[in-house]
């Protein structure tokens, strides 16, 4: 429920991850009687671990996406991301094989990690944010390109009228 608390164990989570893989072998969608006998052992393994005893949990409160992205935004670019890492390649692949110079519109772009790449490519480049935070970030790196605040459902540009739209991790939310 939004707005409540909630208790969070690492290795409550550890183990509801090697339940699902469980369930889903014994639902015949991945997996043998080894990769079972992995996930029986990995869970010996995880409750063997002394760090992380049952009171490792804690409680933690639960933030909207723009405050969670306030709280972040001065270390978003700084940190390893292994999303990032995985999906940013895969993104700016995509933009490279596109022909360059057209309308390129940014939804949820953050701090402009990928309004930078078609802005580079010769796209005129539009940014759309909900985090003022997050946006602060990008218009200082880059001062040329056009940002709005503004939610992606609520977007202040129409975009039939971009010849590329990139929204890259927002969909999660």
């Amino acid at each position: 429920m939004p707005g409540m608390p909630t208790y969070a164990h690492p290795l409550a989570w550890l183990l509801a991850l090697e339940g699902v893989a469980l369930l889903r072998a014994q639902a015949g969608d991945l997996g043998d009687g080894e990769f079972v006998a992995r996930r029986i052992a990995e869970i010996r393994d995880l409750l063997a671990d002394r760090d992380l005893a049952p009171d490792a949990g804690t409680v933690v409160g639960h933030a909207t996406t723009t405050e969670g992205y306030a709280q972040w935004a001065e270390r978003y670019d700084a940190e390893d991301n292994p999303l990032i890492a995985v999906e940013e390649p895969l993104v700016r692949r995509i933009l490279t094989a596109l022909p360059a110079a057209g309308r390129a519109l940014d939804v949820a772009c953050g701090t402009g990690r990928h309004t930078a790449f078609p802005a580079g490519l010769g796209h005129e480049v539009v940014g759309v944010d909900s985090s003022a935070e997050m946006l602060a970030l990008a218009r200082a790196k880059l001062p040329d390109v056009v940002f709005h605040q503004a939610d992606l459902h609520a977007l202040p540009a129409e975009p039939a009228g971009f010849d590329v739209v990139v929204c890259a991790l927002a969909l999660t939310h």
